[in-house]
């Protein structure tokens, strides 16, 4: 059990509201949200503390596999929220180079919603295997030591990139370039983003792999992992069809890619990533097209295929791109 290696509760009386569990995408994570931080009493002094706005983002690390998460008001010290998980990771004050771009967060009071307000994006690890990280957004102001946490973004193995919203022209489609694995394949085809320019608030974006196909027919290591890109919309972020899209391979290119994966040394899972690389990027034609060129059995495939990326939580936007295609020829 994690909360009683780092924390005692006092009795609590019956109005207390009882600690609830994050649900996300109908996945329980074990980040659990302490419903009220007056009953929240910590062992240590804090290992890792970021002052963002009037608010203070505190980690309290103890024994591997467990941690809490406190959020104070930095005029009062008065603890405003507070959650108990695995492994929490702050952002750094100020932008810095690392060896391990991937892991990098924001720095703390970057835009990332394009709200024109302060966030802090806080990194979550469940630890074990190929397991899993979620992000925690908080939004700071116009008051400060205001927080309010607005979205939480899931992954699985691979951590998210975020990018921040900003004020002015800008080009359009996700401005981080490429995310997590390319398209097999594909190389440097689909990896700049679409889109036309515009003038005036430019929303925040995050970046991360859609684990749909986590074991499908395949190790965990071998599943394709499909990009996605998300924009904040409507309080929260969501799959964005315009940054997602991406040029199509020229002829040649794609000539190239369908010789390459007939190669006897090349796995199926590395045709199915190729063809949703293709898929997720707004060119599901194509994708299926390759299938057809490279698999044995296209028709069986597509028809699991597709069955399985019904269950992306990122279908009703993959539909609108096109994601079925064109009907099999019989």
């Amino acid at each position: 059990m994690i909360a009683p290696l780092i924390i005692a509760f006092l009795a609590m009386p019956p109005t207390v509201p009882a600690a609830r569990a994050f649900q996300i995408a109908g996945q329980r994570l074990s980040v659990v949200h302490v419903g009220d931080p007056r009953h929240l009493r910590l062992t240590q002094a804090a290992g890792a503390t970021v002052t963002v706005n009037g608010a203070v983002f505190e980690v309290y690390p103890d024994e591997p596999g467990a941690a809490a998460l406190v959020l104070r008001d930095a005029a009062t010290g008065k603890v405003r929220d507070a959650y108990v998980g695995d492994h929490f990771f702050l952002p750094p004050p100020a932008p810095q180079s690392t060896d391990e771009p991937d892991f990098a967060l924001p720095p703390a009071g970057a835009d990332v919603t394009g709200q024109g307000r302060p966030d802090v994006v806080v990194q979550f690890w469940s630890g074990g295997v190929h397991c899993c990280y979620t992000y925690l957004v908080f939004e700071l102001g116009p008051t400060p030591g205001r927080i309010a946490l607005v979205d939480t973004v899931a992954t699985q193995d691979s951590p998210a990139r975020f990018t921040a919203g900003s004020v002015g022209r800008q080009p359009g489609g996700a401005s981080n370039g490429s995310v997590g694995r390319q398209p097999g394949g594909v190389g440097s085809v689909g990896r700049q983003p679409g889109g036309v320019g515009s003038v005036g608030r430019q929303p925040g974006g995050v970046s991360i792999t859609d684990m749909t196909f986590a074991y499908w027919n395949a190790s965990f290591g071998a599943s394709p992992r499909p990009p996605v890109v998300m924009t904040w919309r409507d309080g929260r972020f969501r799959a964005d069809a315009d940054r997602m899209r991406r040029p199509p391979p020229t002829d040649a290119e794609f000539a190239a890619l369908v010789d390459r994966l007939k190669a006897p040394e090349i796995q199926p899972p590395e045709r199915w990533d190729a063809a949703l690389g293709l898929i997720y990027t707004g060119h599901a034609d194509l994708g299926w097209h390759l299938l057809d060129l490279t698999e044995p059995n296209p028709v069986e495939l597509r028809r699991d295929l597709l069955r399985q990326l019904r269950k992306s939580p990122h279908w009703p936007v993959l539909k609108a791109m096109g994601a079925m295609g064109a009907e099999p020829a019989r």
